[in-house]
């Protein structure tokens, strides 16, 4: 906390290049809007901006390397189906992951994977900044106006926050079902 902003970024960006820091940054984020509430949501861009450049790096990186390992390991047909699987429903996998502060899920693997199997660059960095905004403003606006409670009351609120999380999972896959049969059936009648 005594580098205040910059460590913030810093923290935000390792976090999200591929160092783990469990929840380092909702901490700060927390703990900082609590301490300078009228600099909470220059806490939020901050943290915003490390997460989303840190993203930015895993996901290039595994662009650069990942498709080569992938086609070298990932041979059998179960990692096809994922790789099928994961160009069509990968980035509300990812939103979720980026999303949720309390359930831990795998979001390194989600954008690595979204870099390795060759996401477009815009829709992914999209889907990351919508996803960061709204879980780092959320947290700043909790430390802002919670105080020293928000952490517990974040912790208090796992089970619901996970319950959301899996909601909003459902509700993206079935939005992008629907979506693929209006697309099937347009194709279907021009056919």
């Amino acid at each position: 906390m005594a580098w205040g902003q910059p460590g913030l970024f810093v923290v935000a960006f390792l976090d999200s290049a591929g160092i783990p820091l469990p929840q380092g940054v909702d901490a700060l984020i927390l703990l900082l809007s609590a301490k300078n509430p009228r600099l909470a949501h220059a806490y939020a861009l901050i943290a915003i901006g490390g997460s989303v450049a840190g993203c930015l790096v895993l996901f290039y990186l595994a662009r650069r390397g990942g498709e080569a390992f992938l086609d070298r390991v990932a041979r059998s047909r179960r990692a096809r189906r994922f790789r099928v699987w994961y160009a069509h429903y990968g980035l509300a996998g990812t939103f979720i992951a980026t999303l949720v502060p309390v359930i831990p899920l795998p979001t390194k693997v989600f954008v690595a994977s979204s870099g390795a199997l060759g996401t477009r660059t815009a829709p992914f960095l999209l889907v990351v900044l919508a996803a960061r905004s709204a879980r780092y403003g959320g947290e700043a606006y909790l430390g802002a106006q919670m105080g020293e409670d928000a952490w517990a009351w974040l912790r208090g609120h796992g089970r619901e926050l996970g319950l959301a999380a899996l909601g909003l999972f459902v509700f993206c896959y079935l939005l992008i079902k629907a979506g693929d049969r209006y697309v099937n059936s347009r194709s279907r009648v021009q056919g």
